[in-house]
């Protein structure tokens, strides 16, 4: 096993020898910590010198702006996500994160984004918009899914956490998600996730999370205080609703994702707060006084005159 101060010093290692291009090479994927540090300082430096090679190539005869072209269109094409291999095999994908930060939104962008390209069988529970989904609404139902994708938003309404026969049901279909070759999507507030719910997930995706509310010792707790990039605070993982973390296994990424206002049904809400009628009727009541004092004085004057 790999000890922590060695670990320190690899990553040490790796940022020396690669300096300012460091942001090519995901330090914590090419670490092992299964292996003794001797084996994976040697694996390291036959991948340093792979993305040293990479480099060569591209910024061959190179320089300035095109160089740094080059450099992002390399970064974009070696680690940008793709969703069709996101969910091109069977898998649980857990989305979280706080109330109103745009899970539902990330749902139908992932499934629109699919079926431009692909057909497949869908099935969804909570969704309030159609999207050439078939409807189900037990548990009974999704265990006899074969080869299909799967999305439960706000999957605890469907889940009965606290019914302990229900539990083992649960344990038991998501067991044969994988048997049943099946890809499921599960969409909730993290305090959702529970210890042996989020055990079962390979795909972590995060919209903005208030730390507290992970609980404590849970998979997807863990995995998102793994994460130092600078959208993880003391508090708060601080995520735009256009922005998702990704974590598939291996890699941390980030999902830019475009708003679909024709699968918002959140926008037609009225406002919490209306302007008050009584104050709008007042203020027109004593405009009417006043023109009338004002008006009766002028007559009053008239007369005077006369």
């Amino acid at each position: 096993m790999l000890t922590e101060t060695h670990k320190q010093y690899l990553k040490d290692f790796i940022k020396k020898e690669l300096k300012e291009n460091c942001d090519l090479f995901d330090i914590e994927a090419n670490i092992d910590n299964n292996i003794s540090y001797m084996e994976n300082k040697n694996q390291l430096i036959e991948k340093i010198q792979e993305v040293r090679d990479n480099m060569k190539e591209q910024v061959k005869e190179i320089s300035g702006e095109k160089y740094d072209k080059m450099k992002i269109e390399f970064i974009e094409n070696n680690y940008k996500i793709s969703i069709p291999k996101l969910l091109s095999k069977p898998a649980i994908m857990g989305i979280m994160g706080d109330a109103n930060c745009g899970k539902s939104n990330l749902i139908y962008y992932l499934l629109t984004e699919l079926q431009k390209d692909f057909s497949f069988n869908l099935y969804t529970y909570g969704l309030k918009k159609s999207v050439n989904d078939i409807k189900i609404n037990s548990i009974e139902e999704l265990e006899k899914i074969r080869g299909s994708v799967i999305v439960l938003d706000e999957f605890f309404n469907l889940f009965d956490l606290e019914d302990r026969k229900k539990r083992k049901l649960i344990e038991k279909t998501l067991r044969l998600i994988y048997h049943n070759n099946n890809v499921l999507i599960l969409s909730g507030v993290p305090e959702n996730f529970k210890k042996y719910i989020s055990a079962k997930l390979s795909i972590f995706i995060y919209g903005k999370s208030t730390l507290a509310d992970f609980i404590n010792g849970s998979k997807v707790k863990e995995t998102c205080l793994s994460y130092k990039g600078v959208e993880l605070g003391s508090s708060v993982l601080d995520l735009d609703k256009d922005k998702f973390l990704v974590f598939d296994g291996n890699h941390y990424k980030l999902l830019p994702i475009k708003y679909l206002k024709e699968y918002d049904t959140k926008q037609g809400n009225p406002d919490i707060l209306q302007k008050s009628t009584k104050k709008s009727a007042k203020n027109a009541e004593k405009i009417e006084i006043n023109n009338y004092t004002h008006s009766n004085r002028e007559d009053k004057t008239a007369l005077y005159i006369k």
